[in-house]
Order: C-alpha cells, then structure tokens, then sequence
C-alpha cells in the first residue's frame, strides 16, 4: 500500500488534528473558513519552506529531489526569460520550487540535528522498526482525531519531533511551544501512540536554530505541562465538537459588549527626563 501523501493527509477533515485545534484555540472564524468552508488562501512563508526540507532531509532524505526542486535563474523583465522561465515551470510539475539559498539553510540544518548527542544517530540511521512520517487514527474523548509522528519507535517506545525555530534557547523556545502548541502535541501524539500500541511513549523534541549560529536542542516537557496540555486538549476538543455540532464558529468575543483591561505587561508609570531629574536634585540641595 503505497504511502498517504502531505496533501491527502492535511485535506482529511473527517478528524481533527492538533494543528486544527491550534488554530481553532486561536480563531474560530479562520477555522471555519481553512477547514469548514475551504475558502482560506495558505501562507507560503520562508520559515515554513525550511522547516519543511529540513524535515525531508532528516527523516525522508531520499524523497527531497521528488519533492523539491532549485529555482534557476531567469531575468523574468525580458520576454527570453519569460520563456525560459516557463519552460522551467513546466520541467518541475509537481514538485515545490524553492531557492537555493533556503536548501543549503535546510541542509545545514539538518546536518547539524544528526550531529546531536542524543538523538542524532537516531536520525541518521533509524532503528529497523522506525515508522517515519505514517498517520495514527484515535479518538479522543470519543472525538475522531488523527496525528503523524515523525518518527516512531516502537522497540524504544519513543516518539521524535523536529522542530525548527529562530532561537534554539530554552527561554525562547518555551515561547514557540506555547504559541504553536507543542505541549498539546505532546499529549495528543502519545495518546494517538499508546492506543496504537498499548504502551506509553517518551516524546522528544529535537529542535534545531535557523540562525547562523544553527544550535540543537532535545527538549522533553515536564509532567506539569504536558498535564496543562492535557486539560487544554480536553477543552478543546470538547468546544469543537460543540461547535462542529451546531454550525457555530462565532468567537466569544464577537458577541455583545466586551470589558477590556490593558494587558499585564502595561507600565503605567512616566519616565523622568535625567536632565529634569538632575536639575530637581541640584535645587534640592541649593
């Protein structure tokens, strides 16, 4: 049986996946029109594009020229290179064109995620019973859900993400798991495993900079948050099986009057000039 494509799997709305919930936490109006309506326009954005290759190129590494392909060049002002370009166009159907300046990021990437003490060897060479990229049907709390690990180990019981982020830090990083909800993943894919396979799995995230310094990380979230996770998930869940239910994918906020408050963060205090403030001091002292 031949393998479910990216494009098969993410156009299967029959069950939910934690990215959706992501998005349906975030706005319920862009979930509707991206999963229900089908009207929403994807971003392709540079970010995306690497992460995208950096995953080929670690885990399916094989697969990259039947996926990918290195824009050439073409002055495009000219009606010569309108042409040619097309020509080009019609060479690489079906398969994503992308620069060559984002492969060599993806590459270098890559190569320094097999170079990681703990998880590289995994990546370079998996273990034989390594399942790579293949979805997982479960149900959460009786809701039709589905998942992809990346890799999968089951001898290990392991589970392997990767991840590409702007800063590698654990500070930083702590900010991109909550933003993209990472910790959710976590409970939603070991949960997808251990109905699977009938164990528990360990869930790491190999994570790797696209900055120029390209540092790596494996992360593995604490119990508490992936508790956190777990109660999140299940709010969730439940609001869009409510929602699925009723036809309704109107936010909260867009009903009625809302009281609003600034944000935590807000300093109401006035900084003071130090020319005032030195000027001050000195009459003081007069």
């Amino acid at each position: 049986m031949s393998k479910e494509s990216n494009l098969a799997y993410h156009s299967d709305m029959s069950r939910v996946s934690n990215s959706m919930l992501t998005v349906l936490k975030r706005s319920p109006k862009e979930f509707e029109k991206r999963f229900i309506l089908r009207k929403w326009i994807e971003s392709d954005s540079k970010p995306l594009r690497i992460g995208n290759m950096v995953h080929c190129l670690t885990l399916e590494p094989t697969d990259f020229e039947n996926r990918y392909i290195v824009a050439e060049k073409h002055d495009r002002r000219t009606n010569v290179g309108k042409a040619s370009w097309a020509e080009f166009e019609a060479r690489a159907e079906g398969l994503e064109i992308v620069d060559a300046d984002e492969v060599k990021l993806a590459i270098d990437c890559a190569k320094e995620l097999v170079k990681h003490d703990q998880f590289g060897s995994l990546l370079a060479s998996p273990p034989s019973d390594a399942v790579i990229e293949e979805r997982i049907d479960f149900e959460w709390n009786g809701v039709a859900a589905r998942c992809k690990p990346d890799m999968l180990i089951p001898s290990m019981r392991l589970m392997l993400d990767v991840k590409t982020t702007q800063d590698a830090s654990p500070e930083v990083f702590a900010k991109a798991v909550a933003k993209w909800g990472y910790a959710r993943q976590h409970a939603f894919y070991c949960e997808a495993a251990r109905q699977k396979y009938g164990v528990d799995f360990r869930f790491m995230l190999c994570v790797v900079s696209t900055n120029q310094a390209m540092e790596t990380a494996c992360y593995e979230l604490s119990p508490k948050t992936v508790a956190i996770a777990k109660t999140e998930l299940n709010n969730l869940v439940a609001d869009y099986a409510r929602r699925k239910s009723q036809g309704n994918w109107t936010p909260v906020y867009s009903k009625g009057i809302v009281p609003l408050d600034l944000p935590k963060y807000y300093n109401p205090n006035i900084l003071v000039d130090e020319d005032e403030e030195s000027e001050e001091l000195e009459g003081v002292a007069a």
